[in-house]
């Protein structure tokens, strides 16, 4: 499912990201809900409220991206380091 039109207009006014880059895509998140209030009201309706809303938005979009990361931290033993350990149960 392709991302609404009022989003995109607003996605290229801070940055310019890589359609084809998950790098980039996790940054769009990251900085979309970092900034969430300072979005233009009628982005923060598409969006949907935080935290539910936001995260079906882009689940329902790219739905194996978030636990796809996950998988990749686990299996490359980033969630060892410190900054992850809460998301990951003792191995």
């Amino acid at each position: 499912q392709e991302l609404d039109e009022v989003f995109l207009v607003n996605l290229g006014t801070h940055r310019k990201y890589k359609w084809s880059s998950v790098r980039d895509l996790l940054r769009i998140v990251r900085n979309k809900k970092n900034h969430y209030r300072d979005l233009p009201p009628d982005v923060q309706t598409t969006l949907g409220d935080l935290p539910s809303g936001f995260l079906r938005y882009f689940t329902s979009r790219f739905p194996h991206l978030l636990m796809g990361v996950y998988e990749v931290f686990r299996a490359h033993g980033c969630c060892s380091e410190a900054n992850f350990l809460q998301y990951y149960a003792p191995q």
